[in-house]
């Protein structure tokens, strides 16, 4: 056989082996000196954290012939069968693609035979969540009630999908992620013992790149030794993974602090011209102000995704306030999942860009909160200013007054606020009946609402975004969608709206105090958009 890849050589083949498992190592350990292991497990966990290796040394150990405080001794004939994959009584079945009731059906008849040499036989289902509902059904029995000689064990990433009936029946071991100190010392540990030298930020930053999962850390620096020899740098691992500069993104950053929108722009395109994904730029720039709210609030240099200066660092948490990093992050993870969809991705990160750097849309608790302040403060010095409560204060208008300014035309009362007022939960139904009808949608606003019969009102730009929805195919999910939020059949039709000025009116003067109210109504008008 040719080059084995790193993963596979260094693949724990004894408990003691095993990295950041240690729960599931001593509990299975002390189950097999005590004679107590179970017929049935479930190891449950994320991808790449050893579920599957630590299956097969459990299937070694129950049928080693010279075992050792529960570890296998590798030497014996049954364990050189399992470690080499040739024994007859390790089965290992990818539920994934043996799903059906048949495959089920065939693996309960041949759990009856006997072992041919070994004490047990032992049955690996990886990503055994993939089962289809009947052929979990047909499993139960034999789970429960499995004949003395045979011992399953279940992998799974997603525990959540599996029957109750399944986990009832299961001894459930539950793996975690890998800490970045656990990986870091084991990736230095393959290095050296390739004879490689890889410089210990680019260690650190494969383990955080491999996101908890040991064999994805072994696998990228398999792929770093091949793309730069025998001398990895920081430089190499973020050219080969394709990830932006630190540079750029601190850049980027300085930017949008300093409202620069020319800047912006150019180094978007540099990045582009670089060849970076646009997608991958947008995520990395929210990695990188995460990094930033780390250094604001944790200041803790193992939190942090990218090798950021500390003095640079600190910098930019300083001048950022904490709602500006806050409202920063989150534009910049929801357009990184709507750029999947979008035919200009390019300029919905620049757009958001330059919207998080002028601050559109983003309000500053801080000052709202002074500003109510001060204006409670008003508010108590204008009722020191009527004594006895009555004498000075503004004259009540009369009920005739009110019923005046009641007699509103017909015309305005037709959006009656049950549709509008739940516009969001209409996006988000569509969303997940059609994301393409929602990705038109979501540029209308509901504008006039009558019974049976809403219009949704487009502005000047956004032409091809009304002719898509009035398509038969997007128009009937639309309005199935507010058939369901509505509880009545609902017509949807569809005109652009223009944005008109409004027209020039002389304000009447103001009664007393008038002027303080319309102030606190703006700063709560502020506060709820």
């Amino acid at each position: 056989m040719g080059y084995l890849a790193l993963y596979r050589q260094w693949r724990p083949q004894v408990f003691k082996e095993v990295v950041g498992q240690g729960h599931v190592v001593r509990t299975l350990r002390n189950a097999l000196t005590a004679h107590r292991f179970g017929h049935a497990y479930l190891f449950a966990g994320p991808r790449g954290t050893g579920k599957t290796s630590i299956a097969k040394i459990l299937a070694k150990a129950v049928n080693c012939q010279h075992p050792q405080q529960g570890e296998p001794c590798n030497r014996c004939i049954c364990c050189e069968q399992i470690s080499a994959g040739t024994s007859l009584d390790v089965l290992e079945i990818d539920a994934a693609s043996n799903r059906g009731i048949d495959e089920i059906r065939d693996l309960r008849e041949k759990v009856k035979l006997a072992p041919a040499t070994s004490r047990y036989r032992v049955y690996i289902i990886d990503e055994v969540h993939m089962l289809t509902a009947e052929a979990f059904n047909a499993l139960l029995k034999t789970l429960e009630e499995p004949p003395p000689h045979a011992v399953f064990i279940l992998a799974t990433t997603e525990p959540q999908r599996l029957p109750l009936t399944i986990l009832s029946r299961c001894q459930r071991l539950d793996f975690r992620r890998l800490n970045g100190e656990e990986m870091e010392e084991r990736l230095r540990e393959v290095a050296a013992a390739n004879g490689a030298k890889v410089h210990p930020e680019a260690i650190r930053f494969l383990a955080r790149m491999a996101g908890g999962g040991m064999r994805d850390a072994l696998s990228l620096l398999d792929q770093c030794l091949t793309y730069a020899g025998q001398e990895v740098s920081l430089f190499d691992v973020r050219e080969m993974l394709g990830v932006v500069d630190a540079e750029l993104l601190i850049e980027l950053a300085a930017a949008v602090l300093q409202k620069d929108f020319s800047r912006i722009l150019l180094l978007i395109d540099g990045g582009m011209a670089a060849g970076k994904d646009v997608r991958r730029m947008a995520g990395d720039l929210a990695g990188l102000f995460r990094d930033v709210l780390m250094f604001k609030l944790c200041k803790d240099e193992h939190l942090l995704t990218f090798p950021i200066e500390i003095t640079r660092g600190h910098d930019l948490a300083e001048k950022f306030s904490l709602d500006h990093l806050v409202g920063i992050i989150d534009e910049l993870c929801r357009i990184e999942g709507e750029m999947k969809w979008s035919a200009y991705p390019r300029v919905l990160l620049e757009t958001t860009l330059l919207k998080v750097a002028e601050g559109t849309g983003r309000v500053d608790i801080k000052a709202m909160a002074e500003r109510i302040s001060s204006l409670e403060q008003q508010l108590n010095d204008l009722r020191l200013g009527w004594p006895g409560g009555t004498t000075n204060r503004p004259p009540v208008k009369t009920p005739e007054a009110g019923r005046a300014l009641a007699a509103k035309p017909a015309a305005d009362s037709a959006i009656s606020g049950n549709l509008k007022s739940r516009w969001g939960e209409i996006l988000e139904g569509v969303k997940k009946a059609k994301i393409t009808t929602y990705a038109f949608l979501v540029e209308a606003e509901l504008v006039e609402e009558y019974t049976g019969e809403v219009v949704l009102g487009f502005k000047t730009g956004h032409t091809f975004h009304k002719e898509r929805i009035e398509q038969a195919e997007n128009r009937q999910v639309v309005e199935q969608v507010m058939q369901n939020v509505a509880g009545h059949p609902v017509r949807v039709k569809c005109r652009m709206q223009a944005v008109p000025e409004p027209p020039a009116a002389k304000k009447p003067e103001p009664e007393p105090g008038e002027g303080i109210f319309d102030l606190v109504a703006e700063v709560f008008d502020q506060a709820g958009r």
